[in-house]
């Protein structure tokens, strides 16, 4: 008999050490090319759900995140950067099926008590390829020391104001790591949990747990059919359900409520790219993640946010 998987633990601005590997220790990052595309899909995650990253390292065959959730949402977090990179890894190899060995290990962590060793436990994984760690391109220590400019979504200021200064960081990182933290990732099974027990029980008595079960319920009952979804672009944009089912022939033509339905679609209705993509007659699922893209970047610019909250009042998102 399969046992249930854990439930995750999801609560506002929780920390998370998050991991994941290759299937079959296979290496997910060949070249440049998909490093820096991993690293694309990251930030869409940051854009799209409020992500922040406190510090990565991507190494080869896995990667080691550390993520702060305002949003209570590290399940659609690593669902966009796994689901979108397998996507992206298999064009650019020219496969197809799952990339990784399953699901991404996620360990809530108590952030005054171990933020900065932690962060000193990712920085410290290159370590065997026998070169300066700030070297390695593939980290954010490189962006701790200023060697480069960071990304808008690595947040490095929390853990350096814990320390004080760039030159006492670097000389910390340089340290040994913390002795309890090699017990801990030692464990053939890893505990959900790294802090304090005072930290495990007020986890576990206050914050809400989502089963897979319950959210597909609670997604099933409320969200509207993709066909509703088209139906009340339309009349909001006072346009045909066929233009924004189907692509309008012309290079010139800007079809934005095609577009716009599409991003609905997922933002506000949970569908996958693949049943997008049926629905708009889009075959290509990296072109259908870049039309979203757009129309993401055009509402938070303030574009046509009339029909968007006449939309949302009706949809009663």
């Amino acid at each position: 008999m399969l046992m249930p998987r854990p439930l995750r633990i999801e609560y506002p601005n929780a920390f998370y050490h998050v991991m994941n590997r290759g299937k079959g220790r296979q290496m997910i990052f060949l070249d440049e090319k998909y490093y820096l595309d991993f690293l694309k899909t990251i930030s869409e995650a940051h854009e799209r759900f409020g992500a922040i990253i406190h510090c990565y390292c991507l190494m080869g065959n896995h990667y080691h995140l550390l993520i702060e959730t305002p949003e209570a949402n590290i399940s659609r977090v690593m669902r966009h950067i796994n689901g979108i990179y397998t996507q992206r890894y298999n064009r650019l190899s020219s496969t197809d099926g799952p990339l990784f060995r399953g699901r991404f290990k996620a360990i809530l962590v108590d952030s005054e008590a171990y933020l900065l060793q932690l962060n000193r436990y990712i920085h410290k994984n290159p370590i065997i390829f026998d070169m300066p760690l700030e070297e390695y391109r593939w980290s954010s220590y490189m962006d701790y020391l200023n060697l480069r400019k960071p990304p808008k979504w690595l947040n490095k200021n929390k853990t350096l104001s814990l320390i004080g200064s760039i030159s006492k960081y670097k000389k910390f990182i340089e340290g040994d790591v913390d002795e309890y933290l090699v017990k801990f990732y030692k464990k053939p099974k890893l505990e959900r949990i790294l802090g304090s027990d005072h930290f495990k029980e007020k986890i576990l008595s206050e914050v809400q747990i989502y089963g897979r079960k319950r959210e597909v319920e609670k997604i099933n009952k409320e969200r509207l059919s993709i066909n509703q979804v088209i139906e009340t672009t339309a009349k909001v944009f006072n346009v045909t359900i066929c233009s924004i089912q189907n692509k309008q022939q012309g290079k010139r033509i800007k079809n934005f409520p095609r577009k716009f339905a599409m991003f609905l679609c997922q933002e506000h209705c949970g569908y996958k790219l693949i049943e997008i993509g049926r629905a708009f007659n889009i075959e290509d699922i990296n072109t259908l993640s870049n039309v979203i893209y757009t129309a993401r970047k055009e509402i938070k610019l303030g574009h046509y946010q009339e029909q968007y909250q006449e939309i949302k009042r009706i949809s009663m998102w």
